[in-house]
């Protein structure tokens, strides 16, 4: 699995305009992902998701812990 794919339980969500993706590189759920999407992306408990016509409103984001990407 690369680090793009959303693990088992999450999706990506872009803060900006609302669409998701089940990888982060390429989207995968909503039509339009693109460059800004992924760079904005936050991981969210799927569970959690809200949508109003097709695009999220709300969601609970999953918590990365920052100390793993210290080397």
């Amino acid at each position: 699995m690369d680090g793009y794919q959303a693990p088992l339980g999450t999706v990506w969500v872009c803060p900006a305009c609302g669409k998701r993706a089940s990888n982060r590189a390429n989207g995968g759920i909503s039509r339009g992902w693109d460059v800004s999407c992924f760079l904005h992306a936050l991981l969210c408990k799927q569970e959690s998701v809200v949508l109003n016509d097709g695009k999220v409103i709300k969601a609970d984001v999953v918590e990365i812990n920052k100390e793993a990407d210290v080397q």
